[in-house]
Formats: C-alpha cells, sequence, structure tokens
C-alpha cells in the first residue's frame, strides 16, 4: 500500500480510499511493521495529507528490538504531530494504550512535519506536488510519490537507529546452507545425519523386537 491511488489500486485498497475520504472525521489507525517502517511511513503521511486524524501503533515492536532495530517512538509522535504506540499483536502488547490513544488522534500536515526537522527536505516545489493538486489551496501539502520518499527518509534517519545483533542458530545455518563453499558439506551432513538416524531407530526396533519375536516362534516351532 504505497499509495491511496484508487484508480492504481487493487478493489480492496479502492474500497479502503473511497471508505476514507466518505468519512473524513474517522480516526485512522495506521499499523507499521516496526521493523522496517519506511514503506508504512509513507502510507501514514498519504493519510495525513489527505486530513484524516490518525494514530500510529509500532507492531511487531519485539521483533524489531531482536533484530537491532530502534525506533525512537517519543520523537516519531512529536515529529508526526500524532500519537505514536508500540505493540505486539500476537500478544495483546500495547493494544490497551492504543485504544487509549485513539480519543487523542490529530490531524496535521507534511508541510508542519517538515518544518519540525532539524534538517528537512527541500520545500516543494511544482515539480514536487502532485498535478491533480496544484491549483489547489492546499498543494503545497500533497506531494509526488518521490518527494513524499524524501520526507520518509528524513523522518527514518532522526528516529530510527540500527544496532549490530548476534545472529540466531537459525540464521547462522541458513547463510552456512546458501554459501558455496558450507552448502554441499552442510547438505551431505543432514542427510547423513538423517540417515544415521533412522538407521539407527530401524536397528532398535529390528534387534530389540523383531528378531526375539521370530526366535520364539522358531523356538516354539522346534519343540513342536
Amino acid at each position: 500500500m504505497a499509495e491511496l491511488d484508487p484508480a492504481a489500486k487493487p478493489m480492496a485498497e479502492a474500497v479502503a480510499v473511497e471508505f476514507l475520504d466518505s468519512n473524513p472525521e474517522a480516526v485512522t489507525v495506521c499499523v507499521l511493521d516496526a521493523t522496517r517502517i519506511e514503506r508504512g511511513l509513507n502510507l501514514v503521511l498519504e493519510v495525513l495529507e489527505r486530513g484524516h486524524p490518525a494514530v500510529v501503533a509500532l507492531n511487531m515492536w519485539d521483533e524489531a528490538q531482536e533484530k537491532g532495530v530502534e525506533v525512537d517512538a517519543e520523537t516519531l509522535s512529536a515529529l508526526l504531530g500524532v500519537p505514536v504506540v508500540p505493540t505486539v499483536a500476537t500478544e495483546g502488547v500495547g493494544v490497551d494504550d492504543l485504544r487509549d490513544e485513539i480519543a487523542a488522534a490529530r490531524t496535521t500536515s507534511t508541510t508542519t512535519i517538515r518544518e519540525r526537522l532539524p534538517t528537512a527536505p527541500e520545500t516543494v516545489d511544482d515539480e514536487s506536488v502532485a498535478p491533480s493538486t496544484q491549483d489547489e489551496s492546499a498543494a503545497d501539502d500533497v506531494l509526488t510519490p518521490a518527494a513524499r520518499w524524501d520526507l520518509v527518509d528524513a523522518i527514518v534517519e532522526e528516529t530510527v537507529t540500527y544496532r549490530e545483533t548476534e545472529p540466531t542458530l537459525s540464521e547462522l545455518l541458513g547463510r552456512l546452507a546458501v554459501a558455496p563453499k558450507t552448502g554441499l558439506p552442510l547438505a551431505v551432513a543432514v542427510l547423513y545425519g538423517m540417515w544415521s538416524f533412522f538407521s539407527a531407530v530401524a536397528g532398535f526396533f529390528t534387534d530389540g523386537y523383531f528378531v526375539p519375536l521370530f526366535d520364539d516362534v522358531h523356538d516354539t516351532t522346534d519343540d513342536a
């Protein structure tokens, strides 16, 4: 959902745009993937350009922390001018806070956001304003995709930091599996391990159950 353009989007997104336009006072809860907020921020800016009151939920907050992605939610809220709440939807973390913040949802503008940034992108000109809105009074607040992405980059620079994290066991195995020098030996080792495991299991049942069973049957037949 990079653009809220009903003419260029699938039916579901076109319906969403139509709903927003027909309910201008409705609060929009923008759910962002906290592990990579860039694309979500682009959508948030489009919602704000349309004048909708909004609240931002930074979902998957726990995964972002594990991956070394640190989002300054307080600074992000100050720059956007709307409430920002970290959440972990699968565990219900932050849901109550998000519900409480809906009452504090506000409208803002990209012009105001640019003014809040310490180092803001250049002020939009005629080429960076969306053509369909250049003759309207709010033209300066509706950006072209390129100008909007520039603003997203500036916001991310001020609010997101990335730190080095120790790779997990699954990540290490994944890297070894695709590396040219280790991929084939690892595959051979895995296949050998599987063969050894099933051979051991088969040997256990064969020597521990079937051989004694047939020996007993053989002894009984001899006795008869």
